[in-house]
């Protein structure tokens, strides 16, 4: 798997006032992410255990993992044959017991996950709980969708308070959720007793490309320049 940095929390000033980098930066630790456990959603267990009756190894990402809880979760369900890597702030503890090549910290807005020497995403399952309603930029929504495999799903959970892209009524969102469509991403949303859930599922080889809602105030904590590469 090949772990591709991107550029885009760099030099945030030049998008953003500090006052309203200390703000997000405040709002973080309220929530205390650190002290996440990582949660399972239901719907990437069914999902994962559905793909062993069709294929021998399954590759799946927890977007926002807390500590890791998610990914000793899944991967018992069949040692050898799930593969799971996590992504989040935490540095990982020594009683994780969580092997270094399966983590990446870091914000989402940073990163996408690639199979190794292609365009294609490493993951054949991807779950993001209760995390993409903080995000700071929608670069980290197209980060995640184009570390899907062709094929591959992603499950973005959302409380009740946080409707997610595609429930967004403004025209900038129904204009980024077309320019999906497009793209080969299949959106589908429910509620559900934890709030929204989206299921979005990859059907073709093109990329999700964003940026050109990167700079949008209606979208994004942190409006960035389209181009950041």
């Amino acid at each position: 798997m090949a772990i591709v940095r991107r550029k885009s929390l760099s030099n945030l000033e030049d998008y953003a006032p500090k006052s309203k980098l200390r703000e997000l930066t405040q709002q973080g630790r309220d929530l205390d992410y650190n002290n996440t456990e990582g949660t399972l959603l239901t719907e990437t267990v069914n999902e994962v255990l559905a793909r062993l009756d069709r294929q021998d190894h399954v590759h799946v990402l927890d977007a926002g993992a807390g500590k890791g809880n998610a990914l000793k979760i899944i991967e018992g369900f069949a040692p050898g044959s799930i593969h799971a890597h996590g992504i989040g702030i935490n540095s990982l503890g020594p009683g994780t017991q969580i092997p270094k090549h399966k983590w990446t910290r870091g914000h989402l807005e940073s990163y996408k996950f690639l199979d190794e020497g292609r365009k294609a995403g490493a993951f054949d399952v991807i779950q993001g709980a209760f995390v993409m309603q903080h995000i700071s930029n929608i670069i980290g929504y197209e980060n995640m969708l184009n570390s899907l495999k062709v094929g591959g799903k992603m499950f973005v959970q959302n409380d009740g308070r946080n409707k997610p892209l595609s429930l967004q009524t403004s025209q900038t969102a129904v204009a980024a959720i077309k320019a999906l469509a497009l793209q080969g991403f299949e959106i589908e949303c429910k509620e559900n007793r934890n709030g929204y859930l989206e299921t979005i599922t990859r059907t073709s080889k093109k990329e999700a490309d964003l940026r050109e809602f990167y700079d949008c105030p209606y979208l994004n904590k942190v409006p960035m320049k389209k181009s950041i590469e």
